[in-house]
């Protein structure tokens, strides 16, 4: 059994421990691939030990390998010969006792780590991505419903009343009522009190308005809701005798809602 400095004297009990490493470091080399070559793998922690596994050129000194584990990282190391079963030593700083040759690609040996510990390498932070968040699309605004059927009540702008139906089952005005205040040609005023009840011809409701047309008035509308709707309306009224003057109540607008 050979001897070395007091702190490296192997018993037969480490011999054998040893070579158990040293097959494994064999294996593990075996088994390596794609590394980066010039590479000592499997560094040794700081007072600990490991199998290290050279990855390189073949003939490369020892110290050079151990060397890429960092400065002072490695302080011993110890090489096992699968030929003879002879081991081999290397000392950090100690070129007079140690005799380990050159070491050979893929080749492991058993390191001991020194104060310093090999060299890491930090992982460089991941580089978040940037996802561009796509603009909402605007909710379109619901579309008023149709408007539901029945009586609508309310007022002009003269505040008089002012009336009309939606018929039951159909998108048409079914009747108009209203008062209206004018005044006749010769200065006088008057009052226009109508009520069309319509037959054949009914005005339509038509993109939730309505528009309609006699000689005697002019009336329109639009539905803001189902329920309540509101427009322009103009009585003029033209006199057929002494006794049917004119009369003009000039623009007026409405509201109604159902009642």
């Amino acid at each position: 059994m050979l001897r070395f400095p007091r702190r490296f004297v192997l018993s037969s009990v480490a011999c054998a421990l040893l070579v158990g490493l040293g097959l494994a470091a064999w294996a593990l080399a075996a088994g390596s691939s794609g590394a980066q070559a010039g590479t000592m793998h499997n560094c040794p922690s700081a007072g600990k030990w490991s199998i290290a596994v050279w990855e390189g050129a073949s003939g490369t000194a020892p110290a050079e390998a151990l060397a890429t584990c960092g400065t002072d990282a490695v302080a011993a190391a110890y090489s096992l010969d699968p030929q003879t079963s002879a081991w081999s030593r290397w000392f950090a700083g100690k070129p007079d006792v140690s005799n380990m040759a050159a070491l050979s690609d893929m080749q492991g040996v058993l390191a001991l780590g020194g104060t310093a510990g090999p060299v890491t390498t930090p992982t460089p932070a991941a580089t978040p991505i940037v996802t561009a968040t796509a603009t909402p699309t605007a909710t379109p605004t619901a579309t008023t419903g149709a408007p539901q059927s029945g009586i609508y009540s309310g007022t002009t702008s003269q505040g008089k009343s002012i009336e009309f139906d939606v018929a039951a089952g159909s998108q048409i005005i079914s009747r108009i009522k209203f008062l209206a205040d004018g005044t006749c040609g010769d200065g006088c005023t008057c009052q226009g009190d109508v009520e069309s009840n319509f037959g054949v011809t009914p005005p339509s409701i038509v993109n939730n308005a309505f528009s309609h047309s006699t000689a005697d008035y002019d009336i329109s509308g639009t539905f803001s809701s189902t329920t309540a709707a509101g427009g322009d309306l103009e009585y003029h009224h033209n006199g057929a005798g002494p006794y049917d003057a004119d009369c003009n109540s000039g623009p007026l607008t409405w509201t109604a809602s159902l009642q």
